[in-house]
């Protein structure tokens, strides 16, 4: 017996197939991007540093970057400055290390503080005033009545423009940039302070010490 070929009906299920298995291959790409990014915490999200984030040191030849989400206030990110410093003297030529506000509003000096740092960058004085405000974080932190005139006094003791420096704590732009790290800190899920991110991914901080535990696996050490 002879069969008749519908080719229409072959050339609508040839159709059917691809169509099936191009979304099949769709949701293969989907998962396999999922995968990536839940290997890679960073993927797909905004980066932990821009052009403007501001630099404690740079590498002229960097093998790595680590940023560093910090509430000046925190007690737990003066321990995170104390690591981060001994691997800015280790590592300083090899690494780039970029400094983020995250003023947490349960600290009543946090902004201030962060303000008062803000004000000193603008002078070229960040690196300074962060050293600091975290070797001094004791004598400020905890307290609930305004640290800015403490902070104003590190300003002198620093040798900036008192002039310039108070017109810049008062300005709402030295104020929106300390926001701008905060927000776009949000962004990529920041919750909690410190947040140490190398090369864009986040660190899983059990202790202190596995800042320079990952540090040192980026770098081979």
């Amino acid at each position: 017996m002879a069969y008749r070929i519908n080719k229409k009906g072959v050339l609508a299920y040839a159709v059917v197939l691809a169509l099936m298995i191009g979304g099949v291959l769709i949701l293969a790409n989907q998962f396999r991007a999922q995968l990536a990014s839940e290997q890679n915490p960073g993927e797909g999200l905004p980066k932990a540093f821009t052009e403007a984030s501001h630099r404690l040191s740079t590498s002229d030849s960097p093998e790595a970057t680590m940023v560093a989400f910090m509430d000046l206030e925190c007690k737990a990110c003066s321990a995170a400055f104390t690591e981060i410093e001994a691997l800015r003297s280790d590592y300083g030529d090899r690494v780039t290390f970029i400094f983020r506000y995250f003023p947490i509003a349960s600290y009543y000096n946090s902004e201030n503080a962060a303000v008062a740092l803000e004000a000193a960058a603008r002078q070229g004085r960040l690196e300074d005033m962060y050293v600091q405000l975290f070797t001094t974080q004791d004598e400020w932190g905890g307290q609930q009545v305004s640290q800015a005139e403490a902070f104003r006094v590190y300003a002198y003791e620093l040798g900036l423009d008192l002039a310039q420096y108070g017109q810049d704590v008062d300005s709402p732009d030295v104020r929106a940039r300390v926001l701008l790290d905060l927000e776009e800190g949000r962004a990529m899920g920041v919750d909690a302070t410190p947040a140490i991110y190398i090369n864009d991914v986040r660190l899983v901080l059990t202790s202190i010490q596995d800042i320079r535990a990952a540090l040192e696996a980026v770098l081979n050490v």
